[in-house]
């Protein structure tokens, strides 16, 4: 007998609340981007996933990635492509040097990320062929991430 009401009042308290309210202009599936100040690289991404800005190391014309930017950010030279609806958000952004920046650094970041996976693989490689060489793709992982400290 108390269980139901108990559900019922707890089912009315969610429904008010404004999780569910689709025209907040500050809430979750606003689609506005607002720079967090504190956020690491890993909160920023998915700040900018949550809000549809998207880059990529490579192309996906599919996925309307085909705006090819370059970073040299700390002198590491790496192209990426990123969507029309960051483009426009750059271009009409309050803080696009800190939007350019932060993006910038996500690359960076992901761009080691892939190079650490790659440095490992083939260095699993080289010891399966009992070959002491170091693969080239370690000392630009070792340059990205010396880079980024």
């Amino acid at each position: 007998m108390f269980l139901p009401f108990l559900l019922f009042v707890l089912l009315a308290l969610l429904l008010q609340s404004n999780m569910f309210d689709m025209s907040d202009p500050s809430g979750p599936n606003s689609g506005t981007f607002h720079l967090s100040p504190h956020a690491t690289g890993a909160e920023f991404r998915a700040q900018m996933k949550k809000s549809g800005l998207q880059f990529s190391l490579t192309p996906d014309p599919a996925g309307g990635l085909r705006i090819q930017r370059r970073t040299s950010l700390h002198g590491l030279q790496t192209t990426y492509y990123v969507n029309q609806r960051w483009e426009d958000m750059l271009r009409r952004s309050k803080q696009k040097r800190e939007l350019l920046t932060r993006t910038e650094e996500a690359v960076l970041e992901a761009q080691r990320d892939y190079l650490a996976h790659r440095c490992e693989a083939e260095s699993q490689q080289q010891r399966a062929q009992k070959r002491a060489v170091a693969p080239e793709v370690c000392g630009e992982y070792h340059r990205y991430r010396k880079a980024l400290a």
